[in-house]
């Protein structure tokens, strides 16, 4: 993929923890992409709907990443978006309610970003 393509893309990350957001974002801004930042569910929710990611990270606890999972497949301008959740108690249940690709702690950055490209690239689409 060009780069002057993947300047259109856009990610937002989630997390309620201060650090890892910080860190997920420079990551996925050094690849070129637009990242908008959320520190809640809430914030994220309306974060998205404003910003139109191509691509959602959410790091949370499992129970919170599914009613974020939920709450973003039911918006029609968001239900296509990639999802990517990390997340220490992930579940089978996760995967099923759209998640693109379910991380569990401790993960992988190389993964996660390469995950990120597939996610921005083709929106909608699942592993």
């Amino acid at each position: 993929m060009r780069v002057g393509s993947l300047l259109r893309r856009k990610v937002c990350v989630v997390s309620e923890r201060e650090d890892l957001r910080e860190l997920l974002a420079a990551l996925i801004e050094a690849d070129g992409y637009q990242v908008a930042n959320a520190a809640t569910g809430e914030a994220g929710l309306d974060r998205a709907a404003r910003f139109r990611p191509h691509a959602v990270v959410v790091e949370a606890p499992s129970g919170k990443a599914k009613d974020l999972i939920n709450r973003l497949r039911s918006r029609p301008e968001l239900s296509a978006c990639g999802l990517l959740v990390i997340s220490a108690t992930l579940d089978v249940p996760i995967a099923s309610q759209g998640a693109w690709a379910p991380f569990a702690k401790p993960f992988d950055l190389l993964k996660l970003k390469s995950a990120v490209a597939a996610a921005a690239a083709r929106p909608g689409q699942r592993f």
